[in-house]
């Protein structure tokens, strides 16, 4: 059914094209058929069949051919020529003078051809006469007038015809291309090409032929990338290179596309692709070469050479990158100028970048053999290709770096409170403090410290300063602050022996406590208090320095000796009413003192009905809390001192 519905569509196509001359509007390939006529001396017939014209030797009389390659010395008022195929020697070509009676003056049968496969027919035409000539002169110039007519095998159907019109003489040789263009129809192989003389013999219509061609016809076909470009530049570095080709029809004489895609190293030996036969092609780069796609309008064709057209050529190029420029010498840094000029060498047409990185990085100086540092460090050099645009795939380094050594230091470093910069244990000169290990900011030696810190140091010798920084940890301790107003109480009866460390509660055991008489001492760690613990008194009030180490911090805290009448007055009745007379049980000289003391209550049934401590006095209450009823009450008060002295009594309790 598609071969039917193809040859209504080829019929209608060419009855309406019918007498119209004209050439491929698409893409011609390579000729499948030529008649050149060939080459040679003298003068040859035609094979047999091709014409019904006589054949003759020398130049052609009316209703004569010849097949020689000039007309050089002709009889007639010719013009004087050569054969049109180019480039050739001795070429030959057709010279026929028409025959009195219009008609047909040359067959021939092309073979090779493919079916509903479009051909494009061309043939190049000469008239013979010349301006002025005899006929011209005259006004009896009869002009060429060919009809070109392409026949199926049989003779039988006419697929395409036109004629040339009228062409008359000219002045100077003129050549003339004259085409026809016309399909296939199914299972056609072969036409037959039969050229007629549409005017008669006499004075003119004298004409060559040569050079008749047949091609196929086809669209254009460009063969593009995602960015639409016909061929791709790139670097040996950018492979594999991963891109999609696509091969685009003009439509100017194809209704439907069937591809093969093709590849070639030198774009002269092709083969085809296994299994890319689809529009586009996906690439993975990895040599150069050249891509195509052979086009036919029918599935069948595409396996046949004859029947396909090819797509414009798309061409890969790989350039080399060039290598990395040769380093001159890494160069000493010169303080004093603050620069250090570095150099390298690279080939012929090609530049040199500089950049701060092995990779990537920053552009620093662009199509220079040199370069001026302000800094000490690793700088790198790339070649650039000026021609393709590479560039080296890997970088050379350049170094320029001052051997001012770096500075030593103890790490960490423990300070009490704050420290100033300036008082760090460091071996250098010219010292200087950063905040971080790459530079940061610079510090002033005054600068203080109060927290725990690193800081980075160089040493700077003849204006060069080291490049390596040294990390310094500093850490700060700070004393424990005690709150507390110590003092301590004794008795004048008593024995004036204290115990320092009884001045506070606060002091922490994995203190370092040192006591001494005077500020002075305690400052200086001078005459240390020998036994603190039995410390005698040497005045009704005393101050005591108490010095508190941690670590390496200290502080120094007034301890007060306070002398007093430390005789208990125990009272013998209490009225516990809440009137802030007499409303507890109140032991004078007993709490400030004797601060271990137990207390108990009697009734006297001999029951214990309270028991007391330096914290819980007695109000009139039970250990249950109620109050207790009016009477006399014992007491047994134990003082827990080192003489572990009790006192025994009565009280009583009233309302």
């Amino acid at each position: 059914m598609k071969h039917i519905f193809s040859y209504l569509l080829l019929l209608f196509s060419f009855l309406s094209v019918y007498a119209q001359l004209g050439f491929c509007n698409g893409n011609s390939g390579a000729p499948i058929f030529v008649e050149d006529f060939g080459a040679g001396p003298g003068s040859v017939p035609l094979p047999n069949g091709t014409t019904t014209y006589l054949y003759s030797t020398g130049f052609p009389n009316d209703s004569f051919y010849t097949v020689r390659n000039s007309t050089f010395g002709n009889p007639y008022d010719w013009q004087e020529i050569e054969d049109h195929t180019p480039n050739d020697s001795n070429g030959r070509f057709l010279i026929v003078n028409a025959d009195f009676t219009a008609g047909e003056f040359y067959k021939t049968t092309v073979t090779g051809l493919c079916e509903f496969t479009t051909y494009e027919f061309s043939a190049w035409l000469l008239n013979l006469l010349k301006v002025p000539g005899f006929c011209v002169d005259l006004g009896i110039e009869i002009p060429i007038n060919v009809k070109f007519q392409i026949w199926d095998s049989n003779e039988t159907t006419l697929i395409a015809s036109g004629d040339t019109g009228d062409i008359y003489a000219t002045a100077a040789p003129t050549w003339g291309e004259f085409g026809l263009v016309f399909q296939t129809l199914e299972n056609q192989q072969s036409v037959v090409l039969k050229m007629l003389n549409n005017g008669g013999g006499g004075c003119g219509n004298d004409l060559v032929i040569d050079d008749i061609e047949f091609k196929t016809c086809g669209d254009n076909v460009v063969v593009t990338d995602e960015l639409d470009n016909t061929s791709l530049t790139i670097c040996n570095s950018e492979t594999p290179y991963a891109t999609t080709l696509t091969s685009t029809p003009d439509f100017a004489v194809f209704t439907s596309h069937f591809y093969q895609w093709q590849e070639s190293s030198d774009g002269v030996t092709w083969q085809d692709i296994d299994g890319e036969t689809n529009q586009n092609i996906n690439l993975n780069v990895t040599s150069g070469g050249f891509y195509r796609t052979k086009v036919s309008e029918f599935e069948d064709n595409l396996s046949n050479e004859q029947c396909i057209l090819l797509s414009d050529l798309y061409q890969i190029s790989i350039n080399p990158n060039p290598p990395a420029p040769n380093n001159n010498g890494d160069v000493s840094f010169d303080c004093s100028l603050n620069e250090a000029i570095l150099s390298v060498t690279s080939n012929s047409n090609t530049s040199v970048n500089w950049y701060d990185a092995a990779s990537n990085g920053q552009l620093l100086q662009a199509n220079s053999l040199t370069y001026t540092a302000n800094a000490v460090g690793t700088y790198y050099a790339e070649t650039i290709d000026n021609i393709t645009g590479c560039v080296s795939t890997s970088r050379t380094a350049v170094i320029t770096e001052t051997y001012t050594t770096a500075p030593t230091a103890e790490t960490p470093q423990t300070f009490c409170g704050s420290v100033l910069l300036q008082e760090l244990q460091t071996n250098g000169e010219n010292i200087k403090f950063y905040t971080d290990q790459s530079g940061g900011t610079l510090l002033d030696e005054t600068t203080e410290i109060s927290d725990d810190t690193t800081v980075y140091i160089t040493q700077t010798i003849d204006d060069c300063e080291s490049q390596d920084l040294v990390a310094v940890e500093i850490i700060i301790e700070n004393p424990t602050i005690y709150t507390d107003n110590f003092e301590i109480l004794y008795c004048l009866d008593s024995t004036p022996i204290v115990n320092l460390f009884d001045a506070s509660n606060e002091f922490l055991s994995d203190d370092f406590i040192g006591f001494f008489n005077s500020l002075q001492e305690a400052e200086t760690v001078n005459n240390e208090i020998v036994n603190p613990n039995t410390f005698m008194i040497s005045s009704e009030e005393q101050m005591i320095y108490a010095r508190i180490e941690e670590g390496l911090c200290y502080e120094i805290y007034p301890i007060l000796l306070v002398s007093e009448n430390c005789t208990l007055v125990i009272p013998q009745a209490i009225s516990p009413n809440n009137d802030g007379f007499n409303d507890v049980f109140d032991i004078q000289n007993l709490y400030d003192v004797h601060f271990n003391h137990t207390l108990k209550i009697y009734n006297r049934y001999g029951l214990c009905i309270f028991e007391g401590t330096n914290d819980k006095k007695w109000a009139g209450q039970s250990d249950e809390g109620k109050l207790v009823p009016v009477g006399t009450y014992f007491y047994v008060l134990t003082l827990n001192n080192e003489d572990n002295e009790v006192f025994t009594g009565w009280v009583y309790c009233n309302y």
